[in-house]
Parts: C-alpha cells; sequence; structure tokens
C-alpha cells in the first residue's frame, strides 16, 4: 500500500509538472520529434481540456500523418469562444471533407457563416465556407438551403465580390452534378456516415436514376425509418416511385404521408397526380394549385393545372395557367442563354458548356 501510494503521489508530481511551451513543442515536431510532440500536447490537454492552441497544434500533427479524422476531432473541440476559433472551423470543415464526412463538414461551415457579431469572420474564410455548403447542396438537391447561403453570401461580400455571387447563383440554378459523379459522391457519404440522412435520402434518387431500384429503396427507407417526419425524405420517396412509372407506389406512399409533408409543392404535385389517375380532376386541381401557391417559380406546377383545368372545361383558366407556365419556362431559357452569353464574353478562354 505505502509503495502504491509513493508511486500514485509521483505519477501526480511528474504529470503536473510545467508543460513545454507551444512554441518548443512546435521545435520538436518539425525536428522530427513528432511523437514527444504528441505527447507533451495531450499532457497539456489534460491539464487545460480548453486550451485552443494545443487543441489547434494537435491536430495539425494529426494531419501532417494524414490522419484528417483525428485532426477533425480535435478542431472540433476547439471552445466556441476561443479567439481562433473561425480558423479551427474553417479546418475542421477540411479536414471532415477529406473523410468523406459530409454532414459534419456541413455544420462546421454553417457555424463558421453564422452571423454572430461577437466573431467576425475574415472573408477568405466566409466564402470558403459558402462555396463549400453550395457544393453539397446541389448535390443534393437542397437548392432552398443553397439560395439561403448565396444571398449571405451576396450580403457579406465586398462590391467587386458581388458578381462572382451572383455567378454562383445562376450555376445553382442553371447547372447539375453530373448522375455519374453523384452517385460516387454520395456513396463514400453514406458510406463515410451512416447516420447523414441527407445525403442517403439524395443517393437514394440517385440509385433509382442509375437502374439500382433495390438499392434506392434500401436506402430511401432506411431514411425514413429514421427521419417519418421529414418532407424531403417523402418527396424522394415519391419521387422514386414516379421515376419507375410504379402509380401503385405513389398511391402507397401518399397515403403513409405524415402531416407534416402537405405543405410540400412536390408532395402537392404527386397528390394531384395521383388524383388525375384516378379522374378526379377536380381534387387533381386543387393539389396543383396548392403547388403553385407554395412554389410559384416552378413551371411544372401550373402546367399540371392548367391540364386538369381543361378536364374539367374550365377554359379561361387553363389558358392563363398554361401560359404561366410557358412564360417560366421561357424565363429559364432566357437565363440560360444569358449565363451562357456572360460567360462567352467575359471569359472567353473558357467553354460555357464545359
Amino acid at each position: 500500500m505505502v509503495l502504491g501510494l509513493v508511486g500514485g503521489n509521483g505519477w501526480l508530481v511528474w504529470e503536473g509538472r510545467p508543460t513545454a511551451s507551444l512554441r518548443t513543442i512546435q521545435e520538436w515536431a518539425s525536428h522530427g520529434g513528432t511523437v514527444a510532440a504528441e505527447r507533451e500536447l495531450r499532457r497539456r490537454l489534460r491539464q487545460s481540456p480548453h486550451d485552443g492552441a494545443a487543441r489547434m497544434q494537435l491536430a495539425r500533427l494529426f494531419a501532417a500523418r494524414d490522419d484528417y479524422l483525428s485532426c477533425a476531432r480535435e478542431l472540433h473541440q476547439v471552445p466556441s469562444w476561443w479567439p481562433a476559433r473561425a480558423d479551427a472551423l474553417f479546418l475542421e470543415a477540411q479536414a471532415w471533407k477529406y473523410v468523406n464526412r459530409a454532414r459534419d463538414a456541413e455544420a462546421a461551415s454553417e457555424a463558421l457563416i453564422a452571423d454572430d457579431p461577437l466573431h467576425p469572420v475574415a472573408p477568405r474564410y466566409f466564402s470558403g465556407a459558402a462555396r463549400e455548403l453550395i457544393a453539397r447542396y446541389v448535390l443534393e438537391n437542397r437548392l432552398d438551403d443553397a439560395r439561403r447561403v448565396l444571398w449571405r453570401a451576396y450580403d457579406a461580400a465586398a462590391p467587386q465580390e458581388r458578381r462572382d455571387v451572383l455567378l454562383m447563383r445562376a450555376r445553382a440554378e442553371l447547372e447539375r452534378v453530373a448522375h455519374e459523379e453523384a452517385v460516387v459522391a454520395l456513396r463514400l457519404n453514406a458510406a463515410a456516415d451512416p447516420t447523414d440522412w441527407s445525403s442517403r435520402r439524395a443517393l437514394a434518387v440517385e440509385e433509382q436514376i442509375a437502374s439500382r431500384p433495390d438499392e434506392a429503396d434500401r436506402q430511401i427507407e432506411a431514411v425514413l425509418k429514421a427521419l417519418p417526419d421529414d418532407p424531403r425524405a417523402w418527396r424522394a420517396r415519391l419521387e422514386i416511385a414516379h421515376l419507375r412509372g410504379d402509380r401503385d407506389a405513389v398511391q402507397a406512399a401518399l397515403a403513409r404521408l405524415p402531416k407534416s409533408a402537405e405543405a410540400d409543392p412536390d408532395v402537392c404535385k404527386f397528390r394531384g397526380l395521383a388524383h388525375s389517375w384516378k379522374g378526379d380532376f377536380r381534387a387533381a386541381a386543387d393539389a396543383f394549385r396548392k403547388a403553385v401557391a407554395l412554389n410559384p417559380r416552378e413551371a411544372e406546377y401550373p402546367y399540371q393545372l392548367g391540364m386538369a383545368e381543361q378536364r374539367l372545361g374550365l377554359r379561361d383558366q387553363a389558358a392563363t395557367d398554361l401560359l404561366q407556365s410557358r412564360r417560366l419556362r421561357d424565363d429559364y431559357q432566357k437565363m440560360h442563354e444569358a449565363y451562357i452569353h456572360y460567360q462567352s464574353v467575359a471569359r472567353p478562354d473558357v467553354d460555357p458548356a464545359a
């Protein structure tokens, strides 16, 4: 017992001795003493768990070894009040991205661009985080989220930078990631983090497009089990069934809808289609009209509404709605042509269609 007490007290004295300075630890690491540097940083963090500078230095050691998962986890523990928190968040998002943990990267980037006057973010970090978020949101067809971040980026940008933000806004509306690229990226994200429901929801649709219906069903049912009230998950379930031309599956999904999904315009569109298939064009028109009210920018909704109204003999209303659909499609085409023209004038060395 005496020997144990002596040994324990000796360890406490040794563990509690003053740690080397961060500059000294950095010198050790730069001269190959990474093991000693890591050991000393860990001892420093046991004594001061909220030492953000030590956390960041330890994270850099992990990054130098290509251990980006450990790097991200250390950066995630940098306190929110630490002066260099923005640097830590930016690097954390990049580290998560290296290991295909897209959901964690998204959380770090969203925290970075959050409106916090007590922790202003350097423009280069804000811009970089916004670009990463927009890329993820476009990949997953989360256009409302992409628009939200784009307008925040526009408000934060200097006047001479706003043109580039508007170009990003146009690309988000006009361009989509090729299905072959999207399915690869989403599979990596889902494999790295099976609880990344946003990636798995988007992957389910991409798997259906890739003619893998069993995998599409597996993915979307897992998402619905985890998030039974998520309107986006139900929208994806309906889209998958519709891509197959499986009207029975569409009807079955509509019968399972939670109330939270009733205000989704795409869900309203599918409900209208289901009513049309049964010949109930009045109920179909009501559903399509609700979709138009929820999202007046989508050309398909007034088109479907006009077609239902034609079947009801409402010719004037049908003509108005079909004209509105045509105008929206023409406006989209004009925007696309203007974007292509601008790219060819502003950067004649770049093929805008590439």
